[in-house]
């Protein structure tokens, strides 16, 4: 699957080095590349056998966003958490970033070399089928590559990186064996086919359109599989709902009923886990916090996140089309200040983080963004704007050709942590000579705002499903991104990454991370997107509730730490 997926900054921290504290039950730590960061993370890993048979799961979601296609270019992270409910989930990572198969659909998977290029086989289970009767067979794993292959441009997919290095895709000795062969080495190769499309989406218009229009129909749950089958659906209520599928040949799911409910504010979502109407929040603020440690029967599971939030610089916007002003806010931003305001009272402290490929506590992370911004200086900041032929007005703004620097920044959160963050952000850039206007929106319209590039400055999360950032350094940074929306990418970064001789040809994981970040260095010069921080990942969840929580790549915010049949209650 795909590595990163945006999603709405909702005033929470992430993930990152030395977790203080974690969760109660069954939580983990192991030692990374770096020696001063821990990988953490706390589910209440639970075998299936220890599970209750029966029980409902009620949950928040930000959104139910109009495009229900998770590998669909305007996809956020509350549509892949609906997708993997009701449709094949072949693949996830452990919160160590192992690779983990669903024996319900895959045997094996083995990769091999061979005259230079990678070759990957995959058993798929007999027995596997979508919901209208297809086998499930080498024909989805067909689909799902054209559609992300990026060899038909009118597929709008939300990142080609990995299928665009795959030369066939066929079958083996029968149908239920697939056999995909790269143009040449590919190490990343797990992090594709981690969830395929039902053989029916054969189009550009299907996978665009297809899963549009905000109704049971469009959402498409005969194309789906699994344990579970999506059963309500009403977009204007808020309200989705899965229950198990009549359909499903593999282990039985352990819970009757699944129900997501649209509360756009994370207060909403705090209010209904305190009055027993949501088993989880997420609470990775200190006012969030303190709300539900006293609610009866909570786990407070803590763990490191994997996710960057982030700043873009919109460069379609006419003031920020000038380069000297994105270098002005790179460098007058205070990173550091804006994560003492996020993570007051959570015990956590981290590093500065200064890349968008690796995670600190992953081996070959660089700080990047060092050397491109040594360090904030306010005074360097304005001097840039002056050199480029911009002169303060009489309110402190600087102006060019009669255009103040008066810039819009959308704030998709009540969150007085979130409000706090951003207002310290506006006094930084104010000091620099730049005007920043915190728009309030409901994160209910953050998919469309990011879709129509509605804004000048934007906060948000960059989550990943899966360790290999290397392999998705294109969907992040090259100039036909559908994920970066900074407008910052060039012709020239593009072939140093996917040309001749550039970083998708060469042959080792490790030569291709030290190209990344070489080539990053590169990337984070032209001002379009900033690391802000990681954060840790803290979930307040209802006791007993199993394999959900704070599980690094296993959750990715979604909360669900395992395969669909493997979430439940645990025995008393």
């Amino acid at each position: 699957m795909r590595s990163t997926t945006t999603k709405a900054f909702a005033g929470v921290a992430v993930l990152a080095l030395a977790l203080a504290g974690c969760g109660s039950n069954s939580g983990s730590s192991t030692k990374s590349a770096d020696s001063n960061a821990k990988l953490s993370y706390s589910i209440n890993e639970q075998a299936a056998t220890n599970l209750k048979d029966g029980g409902n799961l009620n949950l928040s979601i930000g959104e139910i966003t109009p495009q229900l296609n998770m590998f669909q270019a305007n996809m956020t992270v509350d549509t892949s958490t609906l997708w993997n409910w009701y449709n094949p989930q072949l693949i996830k990572f452990t919160p160590s970033g192992d690779m983990k198969l669903d024996k319900n659909y895959l045997e094996s998977v083995n990769s091999e070399l061979k005259d230079g290029k990678t070759v990957v086989t995959y058993k798929i289970n007999d027995k596997a089928k979508f919901n209208d009767g297809t086998d499930l067979d080498w024909t989805a794993f067909q689909a799902t590559w054209q559609a992300n292959s990026g060899k038909e441009q009118e597929y709008n997919a939300n990142t080609i990186d990995g299928y665009d290095q795959i030369d066939s895709v066929k079958a083996g000795d029968n149908a239920k064996t697939v056999v995909v062969s790269f143009v040449g080495p590919y190490p990343w190769y797990s992090s594709l086919f981690n969830n395929v499309l039902h053989p029916a989406v054969n189009s550009a218009d299907i996978f665009n359109n297809g899963y549009t229009g905000g109704t049971l129909a469009s959402a498409h749950p005969e194309w789906g599989a699994g344990p579970y089958a999506l059963t309500g659906f009403d977009a204007n209520a808020g309200v989705v709902t899965f229950e198990r599928n009549p359909n499903w040949w593999g282990d039985k799911g352990k819970l009757d009923k699944i129900t997501y409910t649209v509360r756009a504010d994370v207060q909403a979502q705090v209010n209904a886990y305190k009055n027993g109407e949501a088993d989880t929040v997420e609470t990775s603020t200190s006012e969030l916090l303190t709300q539900v440690t006293s609610v009866a029967d909570t786990d407070i599971r803590r763990g490191t996140r994997a996710a960057n939030y982030l700043l873009t610089m919109n460069s379609k916007s006419e003031l920020l089309s000038d380069t000297a002003v994105r270098k002005a806010i790179a460098t007058g931003i205070n990173r550091a200040q804006l994560q003492q305001v996020l993570f007051q009272g959570l015990d956590y402290s981290e590093a500065i983080g200064g890349s968008l490929t690796l995670y600190p506590f992953q081996k070959g992370y660089q700080d990047n963004l060092s050397k491109v911004v040594a360090k904030t200086d306010t005074a360097a900041a304005t001097k840039a704007l002056e050199e480029a032929g911009y002169a303060k007005g009489s309110d402190g703004t600087y102006a060019k050709d009669g255009k103040a620097l008066s810039l819009r920044l959308p704030l998709f959160s009540s969150s007085t942590t979130s409000k706090a963050m951003y207002q310290a952000f506006q006094t930084q850039m104010k000091a620099v000579g730049i005007d920043v206007q915190i728009i309030q929106k409901s994160s209910k319209d953050f998919s469309t705002t990011v879709k129509n590039r509605d804004f000048d400055l934007l906060i948000s999360g960059w989550a990943s499903t899966d360790p290999n950032g290397v392999a998705f350094f294109c969907q992040k940074f090259c100039s036909d991104s559908t994920l970066n929306k900074s407008g910052t990418g060039t012709a020239e970064l593009d072939n140093l990454i996917k040309g001749p001789g550039g970083l998708t040809s060469l042959q080792t994981a490790e030569d291709q991370e030290s190209k990344a970040n070489e080539l990053e260095v590169q990337a984070l010069g032209t001002f379009g997107i900033l690391p802000i921080y990681n954060g840790p990942e803290i979930f307040a969840v209802k006791k007993g509730l199993a394999n959900v929580g704070a599980g690094v790549y296993a959750t990715t915010r979604a909360q669900i730490g395992d395969f669909p049949e493997n979430i439940g209650w645990q025995k008393d």
